[in-house]
């Protein structure tokens, strides 16, 4: 070969080693390039997380960093703070309670129990002083309590009442009571005119005797509708055994004073209570005055003319109205 070909074999060479060598520089220098630019993604990754400047970054620390990394947020720890349970269980529905001598008594229906913790908190029932065969007055105590020990309580009344006298026989005072007011009123008749018609009924049918059983007002009313005699008591009785079919509600008065107890009605008429009495005076005077639906200062006013017939405690019963009805005759004259 000759020296020319030799020298051009040499420039190929020397040409292939500088490509290499520029092809190293160049990976070198991204590689360089590259490692840089991870650390400075972590930096700022890790400096979000703790709150830092995100542009601030450590150069110093470029040769130490791994190129890649997993940033984890840094978190704190603290004991939660649980407040004590201080607040006592709500007991309700819980109220006073009224039965008859021989009833039973269901203490927790109707009653709830709540808490702001506790699901299920207990409720005891103290009822140990009430005797449901006595006539008297009771109380009950209900006791709610939760998990964390606090209690409440409330504390009601327990009423047992005397079993009324005679109320196995009501059945049959209604009966004989219904056949009377149907046979006396009109259908088509107002409730004023109908009432009147029954009140006036006793007066007609009845023989003042002077005497009755007063132990039950059932069973007088019974003898009455079927003897047709009695005294105050009887026809209280029959009256309000009469007015109670027709679906009236009345209250029974007693007079206070004077030598023997005398027996008559509240009645309540359009929302108000009115006295009504269906019994006979003694006396002639006033004699076409009659107590039918009169107001509490008619019945006073005239009680305090005529040697206290209608005196009665007024604390014991409601108000009546205080307008005089304008029933005309109804009042004031025989039937």
């Amino acid at each position: 070969m000759s020296e020319s070909h030799y020298s051009k074999r040499r420039e190929e060479i020397m040409h292939r080693r500088r490509a290499r060598a520029l092809r190293i520089t160049v990976i070198t220098l991204v590689s360089a390039a590259l490692l840089a630019a991870g650390y400075f993604i972590v930096k700022k990754v890790s400096a979000v997380s703790r709150g830092a400047d995100p542009s601030y970054a450590d150069v110093s620390a470029v040769s130490d960093a791994p190129l890649f990394t997993t940033a984890v947020p840094e978190t704190t720890s603290a004991e939660p703070t649980t407040e004590a349970d201080v607040t006592a269980p709500e007991i309700s529905g819980a109220a006073d309670i009224e039965i008859e001598e021989g009833e039973s008594i269901s203490y927790k229906n109707g009653i709830s129990v709540t808490d702001d913790r506790d699901p299920a908190p207990s409720l005891e029932v103290d009822a140990s002083s009430v005797d449901t065969s006595v006539p008297g007055t009771y109380t009950v105590t209900y006791t709610a309590a939760d998990a964390a020990g606090n209690e409440s309580s409330v504390t009601v009344t327990v009423t047992v009442k005397a079993r009324e006298i005679g109320i196995e026989n009501r059945d049959e005072l209604d009966r004989l009571a219904r056949r009377v007011v149907d046979e006396c009123t009109s259908s088509d008749a107002s409730d004023v005119e109908r009432m009147y018609d029954v009140f006036w009924w006793v007066k007609c049918n009845m023989d003042f005797t002077g005497h009755s059983d007063k132990t039950s007002w059932i069973n007088e009313g019974i003898r009455g509708f079927k003897e047709h005699n009695g005294d105050c008591f009887t026809y209280f009785a029959m009256l309000k055994a009469m007015l109670s079919v027709m679906g009236y509600e009345t209250i029974d008065v007693t007079r206070v004073g004077g030598e023997t107890r005398h027996y008559w009605m509240l009645v309540k008429y359009e929302g108000e209570w009115y006295h009504i009495d269906a019994c006979p005076r003694s006396v002639d005077k006033d004699k076409y005055w009659y107590c039918f639906l009169r107001t509490d200062d008619e019945v006073i006013n005239w009680s305090r003319d005529n040697d206290g017939y209608y005196d009665f405690d007024t604390s014991l019963y409601p108000a009546t109205g205080t307008e005089k009805l304008n029933l005309g005759w109804r009042q004031n004259h025989p039937h």
